[in-house]
C-alpha cells in the first residue's frame, strides 16, 4: 500500500470515527433555542477548534445570520436572554468516543491533521459559557452603577440564576479550567448578595487537587468574606 493511499484509508476512517463522535454529541446537546437558533448551533459557536466551522468569529455564523443579529453577534455575551444557552453548556461533555478522538487527532502528524475533521472540544465550550455569564453578570453590575449615579436603586441580579448551576461545576467539573473560571465568576455574579451556598462551595474549594482553584478559591473567600475565611482556618 502505496503512502497516498495510506493517508486516504486513515482520513476515511478518521472521517468515520469523528462522525459517530459528531452524532452522538448531538443527542446528548437538547437545550434552549435562542435567536431562531437551536441549541447545537450555540453549542458549536462556543467551540474554538470549530471556529472555522460555524464558530462566532466565522463565516458560516455571519451567513447564517442576519444583519440584526450579527450586531448581537458583537455584543453577545452581554445579553441576558442568552443566559439559558449559557447554563446549559456547563452540562456539555464530549463522551468516551469524543475524548477518545479528540485524543487522536492531537497525536497525528500536522499534515494529516489538517485534513481530518476537527475534534469537539466539550472542556472549552464549558469555560467559554462559564465565561459568558461572568460577562452578563459584569455588564449587569456596570448597569446597577450607572443606575446608582443616575440616583436609581438597582441590585446586580442578571446573572444570579446561573449560581447553582455554577457551584456544581465547581464541585463535579473534571476541568480545573472550568472550575478555576467557576470561582471567579461566583464572585461576580455575588456582588450585591453573597449566598451561604456560593461561601461553602469556596470553602470546599480550598481542598481542591489543583493549586490555581485552590489559590481562586482562598483568595475569594478571604476578600469576601473574610471573617468565614477566618473561622474555616483560611489565611
Amino acid at each position: 500500500m502505496n503512502k497516498r493511499l495510506r493517508t486516504a484509508l486513515v482520513l476515511f476512517l478518521l472521517g468515520v470515527f469523528a462522525g459517530a463522535a459528531w452524532q452522538m454529541q448531538r443527542r446528548q446537546e437538547n437545550g434552549p433555542t435562542y435567536l431562531g437558533k437551536p441549541f447545537t448551533f450555540w453549542v458549536r459557536s462556543l467551540n474554538p477548534l470549530a471556529s472555522a466551522q460555524g464558530g462566532f468569529y466565522s463565516g458560516d455564523f455571519v451567513a447564517n445570520t442576519n444583519a440584526e443579529i450579527y450586531a448581537w453577534h458583537m455584543r453577545w455575551e452581554t445579553d441576558t436572554k442568552a443566559l439559558p444557552v449559557f447554563v446549559r453548556a456547563l452540562e456539555v461533555q464530549n463522551g468516551t468516543l469524543g475524548k477518545l478522538y479528540s485524543n487522536l487527532w492531537k497525536e497525528l502528524p500536522v499534515g494529516i491533521r489538517e485534513h481530518a475533521p476537527v475534534p469537539f472540544d466539550a472542556e472549552q465550550v464549558r469555560a467559554n459559557a462559564i465565561k459568558g455569564i461572568q460577562a452578563i453578570g459584569q455588564a449587569d453590575i456596570e448597569q446597577v452603577r450607572a443606575d446608582s449615579a443616575n440616583g436609581i436603586y438597582a441590585m446586580a441580579r442578571a446573572a444570579r440564576p446561573a449560581i447553582p448551576a455554577l457551584i456544581s461545576v465547581l464541585k463535579t467539573d473534571e476541568s480545573p479550567l472550568a472550575r478555576q473560571l467557576a470561582v471567579t465568576t461566583l464572585a461576580t455574579l455575588s456582588n450585591s448578595i453573597l449566598d451561604r451556598d456560593v461561601m461553602d462551595a469556596w470553602i470546599e474549594a480550598t481542598h481542591d487537587k489543583d493549586p490555581r482553584v485552590r489559590w481562586w478559591a482562598a483568595t475569594e473567600l478571604k476578600q469576601m468574606a473574610p471573617k468565614v475565611a477566618i473561622e474555616a482556618g483560611i489565611k
